[in-house]
């Protein structure tokens, strides 16, 4: 997936994914210089947050 699709499957804006990106929460493949997302590493990111709020 690219950026922009990579967000919206995970639910937010490309900034905050950027954001997750760098903190090295979110990873990325690289095709050349462009960064790819690869869905099965997005729902293992969504998999390691806190299901409630304050709880991991």
């Amino acid at each position: 997936m690219n950026r922009e699709q990579a967000a919206n499957y995970i639910g937010i804006s490309p900034e905050e994914l950027d954001k997750q990106r760098r903190a090295g929460e979110i990873s990325t493949r690289w095709i050349g210089t462009k960064p790819v997302f690869i869905q099965r590493e997005l729902d293992e990111y969504l998999e390691s947050l806190p299901t409630e709020k304050g709880r991991s």
